[in-house]
C-alpha cells in the first residue's frame, strides 16, 4: 500500500484557557550526557510482531485533546477516520484504557493525568510521520513531543528569529519548533533579531550575525528550550550551542538527545501488545470505519462478462443492507470525538470538572467509579469545588453544567463504590450567593444560560485582569464572540444601533490610551467585572461597571 498523505500538522491558533499542570522544566542540562542502555530500549509494538502496513496503529487507543481549538471539525474528522483505518481505537474521554494522548501541550490537566498514568503523549507531527512511514515507532524528533508551555507561557514570545541553511521539510520543522516556544520568525535577518539558527556556519546571514554580535546557534538550543530547559535562553551564547561541525548534526540537524524528553519516554519502554482478539476486533469493524472504499459504479457483470444470477444479486443486496446498517452511523461516532462525547451514551453521562483544589487523587477515583474527567469546560456535566467561588472554571461551566457539588460527593461515592445521588451534595446558600444576591440552584435551572451573550461582540484590551484568554473563554462559553482587533467607529455604530450591547469594550485604566477615539464618541467601556457579574447574575447590567475617562 502506498503512503497516504496526511495534512493534519499545524500549530495552534488562538487558544482557550490551559489548565496549569506541572511544567517539565529543569535548571541545567549536561552537554555531552549520554543515554543509559536502559533508556535506549524504547518500543512501539512488541518486538518480533509484524503487522501489515495498513494496521500500523493496531493496539493504539487514542484520545485527542487541545487540537479541537486549532483544527477544524472537518479536519479532525479526517484524522479520526485515518487513525481508525490504521487499526487505532478513538476514545472520546480520558480513561485508564487509552494508550496514546494526542496533544499539543503537556500543561493540561488531562495531559498531566496521562503522564502520571504512564500514557504515551504525542503530537500530530508524530501521527503524520507514522502514517507516512506506515509503521509505528517511538518519537524520534522534537516535534513528536508536546511542549510544557501553555499559549500565554511561551518563553521566547518577545524574541525574533531567522533561519539559515535549512531546506525543505527540515526548514518547516525548525520553524514549527520556533513558533512552539513563542519565537517570531521572519525570512530576513536584521540587527533587530535576537537569534539566528544555522544549519552551517556560513552564508550572508551568518556573517551579519557575527558582525552585529548576535547569537548564532544550532537546533540543539531550540530543542532544549522546547523541552523546558529555560536556562538555555540565558546561556544562548554558550559554545555548546555552536557545535556546527559535530558529525551527528551535519548528518541530521533535527536529531536531538532523547533524554531531553524526560518523563515522556517512560511509557515507550513498555510495548503496545497485540492480541489475536484485537486483530479480530478490527476485522469485524464496519467497513466504512476501515475506509474500505467501494465504487458506486461497481459493475454488475461477473468475471466472464455474464449477467449475475438473481441469487447472486439477492446475496449482494443483503450484504449491502447489512453494511449500511452497521456503518451508517460511523461518521456520527467519529465526529463525536470532536464534540467530546458519544451521543449514544445519552444525557446520563457524568463528566466531571474540578476547581479550587488539588484533584489528582479524586480524578483517578472518579474514573474508577465510571465517570469521565472533562478535558475542557464545555463538556462538563458536573463541577466539583470546595466552596462556591469565582474561578475561571466556574464561570465557564455555569452555562452548561447540571450540578455544582462539594468534594464530599466524590469521597462518599468512593466509600459506597458507586456514584451517589447529587442532591445531598449541592453547593447552596453560600457566602458568595449572599454577597451577590444570587441563587445558584435557580441559575442552574435556567435553560437559556448558554445564550447569555448570544449576538454580542466583545473587544478586550491587553492589560485586563483576568487575562484576555480567560475572559475570551468565559464569553464564548456563554454564546458571545470576542474579536482580536477593534472595530472601526462606523462598524461600532452599526452594531450598537441594532442593540445597545451589540458591541462591548472591556478594558482597564491602563489601556484607555488605546481607546481615545472610542471615548470621544461616548461608546461604553466597561471593566472585566461586566462579564464576571453578568455570568453569575445571568443578566447584563452595564452601568455599575462602566469606566469613566
Amino acid at each position: 500500500m502506498g503512503a497516504v498523505s496526511f495534512t493534519g500538522v499545524r500549530m495552534p491558533g488562538p487558544a482557550g484557557t490551559v489548565i496549569p499542570g506541572q511544567p517539565v522544566i529543569r535548571r541545567e542540562f549536561p552537554v555531552q550526557q549520554q543515554l543509559q542502555p536502559q533508556q535506549q530500549q524504547l518500543h512501539s509494538h512488541e518486538p518480533g510482531v509484524k503487522l501489515p502496513e495498513h494496521l500500523c496503529l493496531l493496539g493504539c487507543i487514542v484520545l485527542i485533546v487541545d487540537y479541537q481549538r486549532s483544527v477544524s471539525s472537518a479536519e479532525l474528522l479526517q484524522w479520526t477516520k485515518l487513525m481508525s483505518s490504521r487499526g487505532a481505537e478513538i476514545e472520546t474521554m480520558y480513561s485508564p484504557r487509552i494508550t496514546h494522548l494526542l496533544c499539543e501541550t503537556s500543561r493540561s490537566a488531562v495531559a498531566q493525568q496521562a503522564l502520571r498514568d504512564g500514557k504515551r503523549l504525542v503530537t500530530a507531527f508524530w501521527l503524520n510521520d507514522v502514517v507516512m512511514k506506515q509503521h509505528m515507532f517511538p518519537p524520534s524528533q522534537v516535534l513528536h513531543f508536546p511542549t510544557p508551555f501553555g499559549d500565554a507561557e511561551r518563553p521566547c514570545r518577545n524574541m525574533l528569529v531567522s533561519l539559515s541553511g535549512f531546506e525543505g521539510d527540515d526548514r518547516q520543522r525548525v520553524r514549527f519548533m520556533c513558533e512552539a516556544v513563542g519565537l517570531k520568525y521572519t525570512g530576513h535577518f536584521s540587527s533587530q533579531h535576537d537569534v539566528l539558527i544555522c544549519r552551517k556556519p556560513e552564508g550572508s546571514k551568518f556573517q551579519k550575525a557575527r558582525e552585529w554580535r548576535k547569537p548564532v546557534v544550532t537546533t540543539s538550543w531550540i530543542a532544549q528550550v522546547y523541552f523546558g530547559f529555560l536556562n538555555a535562553i540565558q546561556q544562548i551564547h554558550h559554545p555548546k550551542y555552536q557545535q556546527f561541525n559535530l558529525p551527528a548534526y551535519q548528518q541530521d540537524p533535527l536529531k536531538f538527545e532523547l533524554n531531553m524528553a524526560g518523563n515522556f519516554l517512560a511509557a515507550w519502554r513498555i510495548p503496545v501488545k497485540i492480541t489475536p482478539e484485537s486483530l479480530d476486533k478490527f476485522n469485524k469493524l464496519p467497513a466504512q470505519l476501515r475506509l474500505k472504499r467501494h465504487s458506486s459504479t461497481h459493475s454488475a457483470l461477473g468475471n466472464d462478462g455474464d449477467i449475475p444470477s438473481k441469487k447472486k444479486l439477492k446475496i449482494e443486496e443483503e450484504d449491502r443492507d447489512k453494511h449500511e446498517r452497521s456503518s451508517s452511523n460511523v461518521d456520527a461516532i467519529l465526529e463525536d470525538v470532536i464534540k467530546g462525547g458519544c451521543e449514544d451514551k445519552g444525557k446520563n453521562r457524568v463528566i466531571i470538572r474540578f476547581s479550587g483544589f488539588d484533584s489528582a487523587e479524586v480524578s483517578k477515583a472518579a474514573l474508577k467509579l465510571g465517570a469521565g474527567v472533562a478535558h475542557n469546560n464545555r463538556e462538563a456535566t458536573h463541577l466539583v469545588m470546595p466552596t462556591f467561588m469565582r474561578t475561571p472554571k466556574l464561570l465557564c461551566c455555569i452555562p452548561t453544567v447540571k450540578f455544582i457539588l462539594s468534594p464530599r460527593w466524590i469521597h462518599e461515592s468512593i466509600q459506597q463504590g458507586k456514584l451517589l445521588e447529587e442532591q445531598p451534595y449541592l453547593l447552596k446558600e453560600t457566602e458568595l450567593e449572599r454577597k451577590m444576591d444570587i441563587d445558584l440552584l435557580k441559575i442552574l435551572s435556567s435553560p437559556q444560560r448558554e445564550q447569555l451573550f448570544k449576538g454580542k461582540m466583545f473587544y478586550i484590551t491587553p492589560s485586563v485582569v483576568p487575562s484576555r484568554t480567560v475572559l475570551r473563554e468565559i464569553v464564548e462559553c456563554s454564546g458571545g464572540k470576542v474579536v482580536a482587533q477593534p472595530k472601526s467607529m462606523k462598524a461600532i455604530s452599526e452594531l450598537t444601533q441594532k442593540d445597545e450591547n451589540g458591541y462591548i469594550i472591556v478594558s482597564c485604566t491602563t489601556d484607555l490610551h488605546l481607546l481615545t477615539e472610542v471615548m470621544k464618541s461616548k461608546v461604553g467601556i466597561y471593566s472585566s467585572e461586566f462579564i464576571l457579574s453578568a455570568v453569575l447574575k445571568q443578566a447584563i447590567i452595564g452601568a455599575p461597571f462602566r469606566i469613566e475617562p
